[in-house]
């Protein structure tokens, strides 16, 4: 069913592209992506659908607005500003037990908000690399980015595991 409903959302956006809702336009929209399929594979494995978890999504949309409007105003205010005092920095996130999709997600809700952007990611282990354009306490945006990262893990992972939980038990020493 995703397929098909991904072949739509692709017909759709042919059809926006030509403005004309005509059936040489569907058709050639429909043989174009027919084609694009074929050619492009997405290449990836059938993952089934994500669990719906309805609190874990609307948590996760109202901290991504949350922080929308907050980097807003802290943008806002450092623009008009009669002489602006720029903290910038790079920070390292490691992001325990997340799948390369997420961490790509991750990296891109990072890219919403004004002032903040991922500049890098790493897989082994699973890092991602923030720009933060006022950065006051580098744990304190680490946390911050641990608290969206887990909220993006509760809301579409299959697996649901906060990211600054690990998973390594203590290895026990041979007596």
């Amino acid at each position: 069913m995703s397929r098909i409903l991904f072949v739509g959302a692709l017909v759709a956006g042919w059809l926006l592209l030509w403005g004309d809702l005509s059936l040489a336009n569907i058709l050639s929209g429909t043989v174009l992506v027919g084609l694009l399929l074929v050619v492009l594979p997405t290449g990836r494995p059938d993952t089934g659908t994500l669990p719906l978890r309805p609190l874990a999504l609307g948590r996760f949309a109202a901290a991504v607005l949350w922080d929308l409007v907050r980097s807003n105003l802290i943008l806002a205010r450092t623009i008009l500003r009669w002489r602006p005092v720029l903290h910038s920095g790079v920070i390292a996130v490691e992001v325990h037990d997340c799948s390369p999709a997420m961490l790509a997600f991750i990296a891109n809700t990072l890219g919403l908000s004004p002032g903040t952007m991922a500049v890098a990611t790493s897989l082994h282990p699973p890092t991602v690399y923030v720009h933060v354009l006022q950065l006051g306490d580098a744990d304190t945006a680490r946390r911050e980015v641990h608290a969206l990262a887990d909220r993006a893990v509760a809301a579409f992972s299959i697996d649901a595991t906060p990211s600054h939980v690990h998973t390594d038990t203590p290895s026990e020493e041979p007596s």
